[in-house]
């Protein structure tokens, strides 16, 4: 039998209360399982802002690493979507790669507009970290509008 594990992740209030909830990332990487045909063996489901620098610190994804590394049947990793994931496009894309050539085991984007990044072939793998820049670029863009609303 195969399996696969998931990760869930809001980073605000306001996330948590609109369509990118827990629950809804849960049904989304619920959803994908069931057409991936495996079973979630261990889920992380929790309210954190994902910030540059800090991504490679994150429980979560040292503990999916460590399950990967003891566990030969876990075939994925199931976000909802990439910016769920982070937003830390050098450390996460070295993530991916280490999953992917160390213990076999794919990250799957769960959400139907982000389909097309699922895969291992170059393709794929491009698009993932064009998406990922675009998220990074996002919260930069949305640190320094905090800062100058703060005065800084």
């Amino acid at each position: 039998m195969q399996y696969a594990i998931a990760i869930g992740r809001v980073s605000s209030k306001k996330q948590a209360e609109n369509n990118h909830s827990l629950e809804a990332q849960r049904n989304s990487v619920d959803k994908m399982a069931k057409e991936l045909g495996v079973e979630i063996i261990q889920r992380w489901e929790m309210a954190i802002s994902s910030k540059k620098g800090k991504t490679l610190n994150r429980k979560d994804l040292n503990e999916a690493k460590l399950l990967c590394r003891a566990n030969k049947n876990i075939r994925y990793i199931l976000f909802d979507r990439v910016n769920r994931f982070g937003r830390d496009a050098k450390h996460l894309t070295r993530y991916k790669l280490d999953l992917e050539l160390d213990y076999d085991v794919q990250l799957i984007f769960c959400d139907p507009s982000q389909h097309k990044l699922n895969g291992t072939d170059a393709r794929a793998f491009s698009k993932f970290v064009e998406k990922l820049s675009e998220a990074e670029e996002e919260n930069e863009e949305k640190g320094a509008l905090n800062k100058s609303k703060n005065g800084n």
